[in-house]
């Protein structure tokens, strides 16, 4: 994260009369699906200018709701923080985006029978037993083939870093009804690995 300082009568954020802004910075892998997330409240939350620096092919949500840049389709509009993307880039690239700091203890719905594609709503790098080890969790896999499965004991995820800031990850539980993931502040940080 980047915080620049700035002082804005008008502003909805303030600290002693300053807002302050951030930047988020998300890494694409080219020529394979990446799993995104939003954890800043855009200053503009339109997802075409968002990733406007990014040559990519599709980015949709578990909702199947689609940008297709080269065939005019665009069903999502704003970003919401709420939900993580898919998306196919065409090129290795990491990029950035200013905003305002969000409420990450938002809670984010896990529905049953499905895959979700969940965001991850903290700046720091977490433990996914951490976060999901309360939840009944049948499997949690992020973009490398990395996965949580607690009834098997298995976890590559935390192995590799852990949840990373800016990604998003597949959520497939083993109950029968919906449940809220909330993201607590107070859990252990993992310090995030180097991209090589």
């Amino acid at each position: 994260y980047t915080v620049e300082l700035n002082h804005n009568e008008l502003a909805t954020i303030y600290y002693n009369s300053f807002y302050y802004t951030i930047s988020q910075y998300i890494y694409f892998s080219d020529n394979k699906m990446n799993f995104i997330s939003f954890n800043i409240d855009l200053q503009n939350p339109s997802i075409v200018d968002a990733l406007q620096d990014l040559p990519f092919i599709v980015l949709y949500n578990d909702n199947l709701d689609y940008l297709i840049p080269d065939y005019g389709i665009n069903d999502i509009g704003e970003v919401d923080i709420s939900d993580a993307y898919y998306v196919f880039p065409l090129d290795e690239m990491e990029i950035s985006m200013t905003g305002y700091p969000i409420d990450s203890t938002l809670p984010i719905r896990v529905n049953p029978y499905v895959v979700n594609l969940v965001p991850y709503l903290l700046d720091f790098p977490q433990s996914a037993e951490s976060v999901f080890g309360d939840l009944p969790i049948l499997l949690v896999t992020n973009d490398d083939g990395f996965f949580y499965a607690p009834a098997f004991g298995i976890n590559s995820i935390d192995e590799n870093g852990g949840l990373i800031p800016g990604e998003g990850y597949q959520v497939i539980l083993s109950g029968s009804e919906a449940v809220d993931l909330i993201y607590s502040l107070s859990l252990i940080h993992i310090s995030e690995p180097t991209r090589l």
